[in-house]
């Protein structure tokens, strides 16, 4: 009762069969759901980002305490945390990107100087954006929301934001040499 639509997978862990399927209307037209359809999964997906990093750090590929500016592109990283005018990119870590103890501002929702906010934008308009185009949001605004500690036993500070995980698909994709979605897959 209230779900409108469905898509379920089952896969035994020696992938030796698979079945997909689907039900449902994909939209308030009456579309069809079906395994194919592309719909928003949010946040779901930050539990796969956060197991295939984890699963990367057991293989010996990466450091969960690996600094995110050895990881990526110095284009790409630089620049991304200011804190009151300090540049503390080189501070992060991947372990602060997973537990959202990274500073970094949500790239969604906050608003460049005179400009609007990636989520009101999205309300009203059909774009794309990739990780370039998150990295450039994030320095258009005022600068990071607080400074990102050590890991050592005391306290942090913890602030949600989707920035973090964007990075860490970037980084994903970095060390396997493959689309995010490919790396989930194996």
């Amino acid at each position: 009762r209230g779900i409108r639509h469905a898509v379920l997978g089952v896969e035994p862990g020696d992938r030796s069969w698979r079945w997909v399927g689907a039900a449902g209307e994909a939209d308030a037209g009456g579309a069809e759901m079906t395994p194919e359809t592309p719909f928003f999964l949010a946040s779901v997906t930050k539990l796969y980002i956060g197991a295939a990093i984890l699963r990367l750090h057991e293989q010996g590929r990466l450091s969960i305490d690996d600094r995110l500016v050895d990881c990526l592109p110095a284009d790409l990283v630089a620049g991304l945390h200011r804190y009151r005018s300090v540049d503390r990119t080189a501070d992060l870590t991947l372990r602060h990107l997973l537990s959202h103890a990274s500073g970094l501002p949500e790239y969604l929702v906050e608003a460049p100087r005179g400009r609007q906010a990636l989520l009101d934008r999205v309300m009203h308009e059909d774009f794309m954006w990739d990780i370039a185009d998150v990295a450039a949001m994030v320095r258009a605004v005022p600068g990071a929301w607080y400074v990102p500690r050590p890991f050592d036993g005391r306290r942090h500070t913890i602030r949600y934001s989707d920035t973090n995980f964007q990075f860490l698909i970037a980084v994903i994709e970095a060390v396997t040499g493959q689309p995010v979605d490919e790396a989930f897959a194996t």
